[in-house]
C-alpha cells in the first residue's frame, strides 16, 4: 500500500475515485461519528515518506565478480510460474542460479497455464535487449538453445523450494552431464537469507534494474500516472490482493456468500500443488492471514487520514519502493486491523478511538529502513525481495563491499 508523489507505476490495475458509505456499509453510528472528526491533516503529514537514515542503493559488482570469459556449465530453461510479479521474481532468483552454476540461462518462457491464462511472452512485456545488456558482466544470456543443444534431451526438474546456494553447486554435476536442464517452477526456489553478497546485490541488478517493461507498456504507465496526478502529485497505490486466486489459496472467505465460498474451496481442491487444502476461514482471518477486503482496506485508509476524494490505484508491488528511496509504503497490520474491524462493527469501540489505535499500531510501518530478519524457517521469514535490507542497501559511509 504506497503513497505515490510521481513514481512510475505498471500498467495493470484500475482507478478507484471515491469509496460512498453504502460500500462501505458502515452503520449510521459510524457515519455520525465520522461527520463529528476534525477536517483531514495537511496532505504534507500523510504523504511525506519516511527517514531513510542515509540508506541508499549498492548493487555494484565487486571487481572479482565480474563475468571474464564465456565458458558454461550447460544451458538453464526457466518456466516461470504464477502471475507476474510472481514470476518476475522468480526469473530474478533464475539469474542467480544461473551464476551460482556457471550456466548459461535462455530467456525464461512465462506462465500460460494459471488461473490468469496471460497468453504473453518475455519479449511482449519485458525489454529484451535490455535485460541481456544489463546483466551481461554476470552471465551469459541467449535467446534460445543453440542448434545443436535442441536435440537434447533435457534433464527436467522443479527445484527444491528455499534452496541454499550448496543446492545449485552440487546441481552442477547434473547439468555438466545433461548439458541442459529444465526447471519447472521459478518460485521462491532460493533462500532470502544466507547467500555470499554478490548473490544478493544480483538479485536486486535483475529484479529492480534488468527487468524493465517494453516501451509500450512504460509509455501506458506513463500515461496512467499523469492520469492519477490530474493537477496533482499525490495518489495510493493500493496492493489489495484480493483476487479469487488469492482467496480460494488462502481459504479466505469472510463476508462471502455460501455459494461464493464454495466455489473458492471446490478451486483449491483442483489445485494439485496447493498442498493445503481444508482451511478454517474465520481462523485464518484472526490470525492476519487474510488478504484485507475492499471494506476493510476503506477502513483503514481512513483511520490513517487519507480523504474520501483520494485517488486510489488498484496495483502489484513488491520491494520497489524502498529500494527506490524508502517512498512511504503502509504495511498494515491485518492482524491487529481485523480485531480492531470487528470491535467497530461490534460497537465496542467507536471511530475515534478506532482511528487513534489504528494509527498507534502503524507508526513504524510507513516503509522505513528495517533489517530483514531470518525465521524460523525460510517460508516463515520475510522475502528478500519485499525488503532487501540488508544485501541492496546500505549506508554508504559505512557500505560492506564484501563479495
Amino acid at each position: 500500500m504506497s503513497s505515490r508523489r510521481g513514481a512510475t507505476t505498471g500498467a495493470e490495475g484500475r482507478l478507484v475515485r471515491r469509496v460512498d458509505a453504502e460500500v462501505l456499509r458502515w452503520r449510521e453510528e459510524n457515519l455520525t461519528a465520522v461527520a463529528r472528526r476534525p477536517p483531514d491533516p495537511p496532505m504534507t503529514q500523510i504523504w511525506i515518506k519516511p527517514d531513510s537514515e542515509g540508506y541508499t542503493k549498492c548493487i555494484e559488482r565487486p571487481k572479482n565478480r565480474y563475468r571474464t570469459n564465456s565458458t558454461t556449465t550447460g544451458y538453464i530453461i526457466a518456466e516461470a510460474n504464477g502471475g507476474l510479479n510472481q514470476m518476475r521474481l522468480g526469473i530474478s532468483d533464475m539469474v542467480a542460479v544461473a551464476k551460482l552454476m556457471n550456466a548459461t540461462l535462455v530467456i525464461p518462457t512465462l506462465d500460460h497455464k494459471s488461473f490468469w491464462t496471460d497468453p504473453s511472452d518475455f519479449k511482449d512485456i519485458f525489454d529484451v535487449q535490455h535485460f541481456k545488456e544489463t546483466l551481461e558482466d554476470d552471465i551469459m544470456i541467449v535467446d534460445s538453445l543453440p542448434p545443436d543443444f535442441k536435440r537434447l534431451k533435457p534433464y527436467i526438474r522443479a527445484p527444491k523450494s528455499w534452496a541454499r546456494a550448496s543446492y545449485y553447486r552440487a546441481f552442477t554435476r547434473t547439468l555438466k552431464k545433461a548439458k541442459v536442464v529444465k526447471f519447472t517452477h521459478t518460485d521462491s526456489r532460493i533462500v532470502n537469507n544466507g547467500l555470499p553478497p554478490s548473490i544478493q546485490r544480483l538479485r536486486c541488478r535483475a529484479n529492480y534494474e534488468a527487468l524493465r517493461y517494453n516501451q509500450e507498456i512504460e509509455e501506458l504507465g506513463n500515461t496512467l500516472v499523469d492520469r492519477l496526478r490530474n493537477g496533482s502529485n499525490h495518489y495510493i497505490a493500493l496492493h489489495l490482493r484480493y483476487e479469487k486466486d488469492m482467496l480460494s489459496f488462502t481459504g479466505c472467505s469472510h463476508n462471502l456468500t455460501y455459494q461464493e465460498a464454495e466455489e473458492l474451496r471446490e478451486m483449491r481442491l483442483k489445485v494439485q500443488h496447493w498442498k493445503e487444502k481444508e482451511i478454517n476461514s474465520k481462523e485464518r482471518r484472526l490470525q492476519g492471514g487474510c488478504p484485507m477486503t475492499p471494506r476493510e482496506a476503506a477502513l483503514f485508509l481512513k483511520a490513517m487520514g487519507y480523504p474520501s476524494t483520494t485517488k486510489i490505484y488498484i496495483v502489484s508491488v513488491q520491494g520497489h519502493r524502498r529500494y527506490e528511496g524508502f517512498r512511504k509504503t503502509i504495511n498494515p497490520d491485518r492482524h491487529k486491523l481485523v480485531e480492531l474491524i470487528d470491535k467497530l462493527d461490534e460497537g465496542t469501540i467507536d471511530w475515534t478511538e478506532f482511528a487513534s489505535e489504528v494509527k498507534m499500531h502503524h507508526e513504524n510501518r510507513i516503509g522505513g529502513p528495517r533489517q530483514r530478519l531470518s525465521g524460523r524457517s525460510p517460508r516463515h521469514e520475510e522475502y528478500f525481495y519485499a525488503n532487501p535490507l540488508p544485501g541492496c542497501l546500505c549506508k554508504r559511509n559505512t557500505q560492506d563491499q564484501v563479495a
